[in-house]
């Protein structure tokens, strides 16, 4: 049984097929391949700063040393790690 979208501002009407439907259904995925992906490493290192204006916390690049922060706009300075040592 085809269904139909309908444009509120121009009027036009698209029909949707049954096999469209069936296609564009959700897919579930088992849950075994969820943990998988969990401690999957995406290869971008990052640390986690402490705002001292806001107390918010924020995610950065590990690499990144100045930012602005995305909750109060204060900048924030990072210490750089010693990678040599």
């Amino acid at each position: 049984m085809p269904g139909w979208l309908s444009c509120p501002y121009c009027g036009h009407t698209e029909v949707i097929l049954a096999n469209d439907q069936q296609r564009l259904m959700a897919e579930e995925l088992p849950l075994d391949s969820a943990e998988k992906i969990e401690n999957f490493d995406w290869g971008m290192e990052t640390k986690i700063v402490l705002c001292k204006a806001c107390g918010a916390e924020s995610v950065y690049d590990a690499l990144e040393l100045a930012s602005v922060c995305p909750f109060c706009g204060s900048n924030q300075v990072m210490e750089a790690s010693d990678q040599n040592a």
